[in-house]
C-alpha cells in the first residue's frame, strides 16, 4: 500500500540532529559547538536554518550563545528539564517553545534588574 510522505521542515530536521548530538554526547556539557558556517557546510543548509535550530535549543536552555565567543552546550540539570517537559505535554510544540522563550526573557530581565540594583 502506498503511504503519504510526511513533509518536514528542514530546520526541524537540523534541530533534531543537533539535539541528538547533545543527547548522545557528541557535544558534551561546556563544549563549544562548531560555528554557524561550519554547521551550514556540515548539514548542507542555509545559515538561517542553523540559526533557527540554535535559537530553539537556546530557548530550551540546551545551548548558550555568547556574542563574540561562540555557542556552548549548557550544563544540564535533569530535574529542570523534567519540569520543562510539562508545558510540552499540554501544549503543542510551537506554543511550548513560546512559553520557553517567555520564561527565558523573564529570567534574563530578572538577572539584569538584580545586577543593576545590587548593593555590597
Amino acid at each position: 500500500m502506498i503511504q503519504a510522505i510526511e513533509k518536514q521542515n528542514i530546520s526541524n530536521i537540523v534541530y533534531e540532529k543537533m539535539m541528538d548530538m547533545v543527547v548522545q554526547g557528541t557535544w558534551k556539557q561546556g563544549d563549544m559547538i562548531p560555528s554557524e558556517n561550519e554547521l551550514c557546510e556540515a548539514f548542507s543548509v542555509s545559515r538561517n536554518t542553523i540559526r533557527q535550530a540554535i535559537q530553539r535549543l537556546s530557548a530550551l536552555g540546551i545551548l548558550n550563545s555568547r556574542q563574540g565567543r561562540g555557542t556552548f552546550v549548557s550544563e544540564i540539570d535533569a530535574g529542570a528539564y523534567l519540569n520543562l517537559l510539562i508545558p510540552t505535554v499540554f501544549l503543542g510544540e510551537k506554543d511550548a517553545l513560546n512559553v520557553f522563550q517567555y520564561m527565558k526573557a523573564i529570567q534574563v530581565e530578572s538577572v539584569r534588574i538584580a545586577c543593576k540594583t545590587a548593593s555590597d
